[in-house]
């Protein structure tokens, strides 16, 4: 208990000791100066505003068109993976073939004749 009423008795000397000190006088102009500078930004806030504005806008523009490609390329890719693994498909068999020098198709690939 003692303890705590000596903890008291610093805290409310030091809140005291605020209570005395002297006041600093400002420096001349100082509180123009404080003026100008927050006339400054204000002014500067209204450029930031329109910018913040069109940023705002262009944003959900850029996510929206991103999206947009990821869809595009994905029903690209879609429509002509069957194109590509025929072609890839025959290469494969040509080349198997060339390495092999057998004249007998490759027996794991399968070739479309197709196109």
């Amino acid at each position: 208990m003692n303890t705590k009423n000596e903890i008291k008795k610093e805290v409310l000397k030091t809140l005291d000791c605020f209570d005395q000190v002297e006041r600093l006088k400002p420096e001349p102009y100082f509180f123009r100066r404080v003026k100008n500078r927050i006339d400054n930004t204000n002014v500067n806030d209204g450029y930031r505003a329109i910018f913040g504005t069109i940023w705002s806008f262009s944003k959900p523009a850029l996510v929206i068109t991103i999206i947009f490609l990821n869809i595009f390329t994905a029903t690209v890719f879609w429509k002509n993976r069957h194109n590509h693994y025929s072609h890839n498909n025959r290469q494969l068999a040509v080349l198997f073939n060339d390495f092999i020098q057998d004249s007998k198709p490759a027996p794991f690939l399968f070739i479309d004749d197709q196109e």
